[in-house]
């Protein structure tokens, strides 16, 4: 009995052949053997592959129209709210809009990218990579 790497707790029942070899060309036959079950492996991962990409193609396929959907719903939604701000939100502390089948919550800030690299650790990248002795050849 073998126990697959993946799932300890699975047990492989099989036949297994004889792994006491006594001569070379058992040693060569079992490398030789070695070899195709490597090979039946990699077919059986590619075939599986293939199913997998048809499957996620087959799927972005029907949620394309479904998330066009929503973004034609969502930025409805978007136009109404700006020209209704002062109906849904009349108290300026509170920033959330309770319906019957959900919530709208208002945001002041417009979305934002913060890093946390400094000008040196920028003038670091760009001085290792010869990028900023370019940046200023072309700047100047």
């Amino acid at each position: 009995m073998l126990k697959s790497k993946d799932s300890p707790n699975k047990t492989i029942r099989m036949e297994l052949p004889n792994n006491r070899y006594k001569e070379r060309p058992d040693i060569a036959l079992a490398v030789q053997q070695i070899g195709e079950i490597k090979r039946e492996k990699d077919r059986i991962k590619s075939k599986t592959d293939d199913q997998i990409a048809k499957l996620l193609l087959d799927l972005q396929n029907e949620m394309d129209p479904l998330d066009l959907k929503i973004q034609h719903l969502v930025s409805g939604i978007k136009f109404y709210v700006d020209h209704h701000l002062e109906e849904l939100f009349p108290n300026p502390e509170y920033k959330t809009c309770k319906l019957a089948t959900g919530t709208l919550k208002l945001r002041k800030v417009p979305p934002s990218v913060k890093t946390r690299g400094t000008a040196k650790f920028y003038e670091k990248v760009l001085t290792d990579n010869n990028l900023l002795e370019k940046f200023n050849n072309l700047v100047n």
